[in-house]
Parts: C-alpha cells; structure tokens; sequence
C-alpha cells in the first residue's frame, strides 16, 4: 500500500512493523482474516499474503465486499472494516518498531 511515511503516532507505524509477520484481522462483521502482512495503509487497510479468511464458531463467512479474495492468496481489507488486528503474543511491539525505525535511517542514509 502507501510508501510514504507514517505519522509516529498514529497505529499505521505499529502495522508497518509488523510488516512480513502472520496477523490475525477481526472484521466488524466478526469474520476473521488472518495471514502474514503486506502492507497496511493510514486508513488502517491492509494487505495480506496466503491469507485465510474464518468465521466465527457457528457462522459462515459474510458475504460483503469488505475483503477482496476470499480463500487462500492475496486479501485487501478496507479499513472501515477492521475491528481488530491481532498481533502474535510473542512479538515485542516496541522492539518491533525500533527496528523498523533503523532500517528507515540506514535506507536513507544509503539512497542518498
């Protein structure tokens, strides 16, 4: 999605850290997207590769146009529609983003 930078306030930073890591994303429909993330935008949408889309225990999958590509594959979820995103347990968020702050640095260092 965008290359452009993030605000460091705003929740698009905690997403671009996790860029390449496996996500679980709650939809307001209580759907579940889960795969490993691609990209994510300042509207909170986001890309997701080998993405696997679930309901909830006794549903079926919605049937919206929240998510375009519904089984395995690529999957764009609107940001309107994100409830939640599930962050692994054993990812440390903040290390996760100084990390991503120093591959920043040493790109523009290097493209300069």
């Amino acid at each position: 999605m965008g290359k452009r930078r993030r605000r460091a306030g705003t929740l698009a930073v905690v997403l671009e850290s996790l860029v390449g890591r496996h996500v679980s994303v709650e939809l307001k429909g209580g759907d579940v997207v889960s795969g490993v993330l691609e990209g994510a935008d300042e509207a909170m949408g986001v890309h997701l590769r080998d993405a696997r889309r679930e309901a909830p225990p006794g549903q079926t999958v919605g049937d919206g146009d929240d998510v375009k590509g519904r089984n395995e594959g690529d999957a764009v979820v609107r940001g309107s529609q994100v409830r939640f995103v599930h962050i692994p347990k054993h990812v440390d968020v903040a290390r996760a983003i100084g990390q991503m702050r120093k591959r920043r640095a040493l790109a523009r260092r290097k493209y300069k």
